[in-house]
């Protein structure tokens, strides 16, 4: 399915929007419609108000609304005691495309596959494999697609996923990528993630909110309304690119197809927080501005004299930063600490085994959730890992509401281009996983106060 009804929602409101933009047009400048508009409105809502592209779009929003009830009840129907789903209910589930795929002997796994789920892992492995190849033009996994997975490379190739091109993947095989995403990096997870039906779209973020008054016995309240302002996200492009040999056949469907996703989640995840957490508005990053540079004065906690590196924090710059937070962050799921994992080790794992309290047991294996001063730690990769000293350097840690203080506009799904020609001498074929994507950062704080995200800095040596 191209698009999920939300999605559709979008689409209709946007048609809803230019309608009522050229209506308003018209009774403000007091005249007739012009031949251009009237075509136009008819064009979007029909000359009966009953046909046209809103219509189709209204139609097609309600096939996906029935398919995705279909689906939900799918899933919770396969649902097992413990909350085991699908990725784990193995290919007993009929109504997926991978209970439709047969591994043939020869193709069987000889390696663990890492980067799909489940009792029917392999299944999913060999599907996107032979997926990689037919849209690398081979004749004989064209044919196994249409035949096994219902897919015409001759339309889907032609038609492409949008005015970029290239493949759009199926939904199946985009859910598993996004999962790999998520498990490999951070900001698609923590941060609010907004679905775009357009290129632009502006999405509202809270302001301000109602004012409470005393009141008298005859006294009124003074009206009041939450104010409401708008986020602007602008769809950027983002590309992974790998690389499998031409000589590879489909007996090798299984690796080409684990090795192919997984290094395209990687990739994707390392670029995403990489613009996320240290972003410049530099083409480097897609033009994105990432937290370290949005942050106001306000949002920077500057770690106490003397302080110059991960090893020599001490538990006052750490509750300085808890402190700066304000109440509304701690709502919504609250605040996380984010740090990357060699910073962690040399500043709070080192305080928290200092502090006493833990036991060696503990110490040894310890915690499936890690924390701090009862908090959630998350390992970022792509944040400052340096151990030395450091003056006046900005982006050690990270406190706060990502979810609160960040969007993150998810315009379409994964596409997949190739190229013969890129690795030629070595007999390679790239292949260009693509999405379309913007992250802003819109709580910033103020020079004097701190947003929904509190940075720690080094003093100056």
């Amino acid at each position: 399915m191209k698009w999920t009804s939300q999605q559709l929602q979008e689409h209709i409101n946007a048609v809803l929007d230019e309608v009522v933009a050229i209506n308003a047009t018209i009774e403000k400048e007091g005249r007739e419609a012009k031949a251009e508009e009237t075509a136009r409105i008819a064009e979007l809502i029909g000359d009966d108000g009953a046909s046209g592209k809103l219509a189709k779009l209204k139609a097609a929003k309600a096939q996906a609304e029935s398919f995705e009830r279909e689906l939900t009840a799918a899933r919770a129907a396969r649902t097992v005691p413990g909350g085991v789903h699908h990725e784990q209910a193995g290919i007993a589930d009929s109504s997926s495309i991978f209970a439709r795929i047969k591994v043939p002997a020869r193709a069987k796994a000889r390696a663990p596959v890492t980067a799909f789920l489940g009792a029917d892992a392999e299944q999913q492995a060999y599907g996107f494999g032979r997926l990689v190849m037919a849209v690398c033009g081979r004749q004989s996994s064209q044919d196994w697609c249409q035949d096994t997975l219902g897919i015409d490379f001759r339309n889907a190739m032609s038609g492409g996923s949008d005015s970029d091109g290239g493949f759009l993947i199926p939904s199946e095989y985009e859910a598993n990528l996004i999962r790999l995403v998520n498990e490999y990096g951070v900001i698609r997870r923590a941060a609010e993630v907004v679905p775009m039906a357009r290129d632009v779209k502006d999405t509202p973020k809270r302001a301000g909110g109602v004012t409470g008054y005393w009141l008298g016995e005859t006294g009124t309240p003074t009206e009041g309304t939450p104010t409401l302002d708008l986020v602007k996200l602008v769809a950027k492009k983002l590309g992974a690119l790998s690389y499998y040999s031409r000589d590879v056949d489909e007996d090798s469907a299984i690796a080409v197809g684990n090795l192919i996703a997984q290094e395209m989640a990687l990739a994707m995840a390392y670029s995403e927080d990489n613009a996320a957490f240290n972003g410049d508005g530099t083409s480097t990053y897609g033009g994105i501005v990432g937290i370290k540079e949005s942050l106001a004065a306000g949002a920077t906690y500057t770690a106490i004299a003397g302080n110059l590196r991960y090893g020599t924090l001490d538990l006052e710059d750490f509750e300085g930063m808890i402190a700066k937070l304000p109440s509304y962050a701690f709502m919504n799921g609250g605040p996380s600490w984010y740090i990357h994992r060699s910073g962690w080790a040399m500043s709070m794992l080192r305080l928290a085994a200092a502090a006493g309290g833990n036991t060696t047991r503990e110490l040894a294996a310890g915690a499936s959730q890690v924390q701090f001063l009862g908090y959630p730690v998350v390992f970022v990769e792509v944040m400052n890992k340096v151990l030395t000293d450091q003056a006046s350097t900005e982006g050690l840690v990270y406190f706060g509401n990502l979810r609160q203080g960040v969007k993150f506009g998810d315009r379409r799904g994964v596409t997949l281009d190739v190229s013969r020609e890129v690795k030629f001498l070595t007999q390679q074929i790239a292949v260009l996983g693509t999405e379309r994507l913007d992250i802003v950062v819109h709580e910033k704080g103020t020079a004097s106060e701190s947003g929904s995200i509190v940075m720690l800095a080094t003093p100056g040596s």
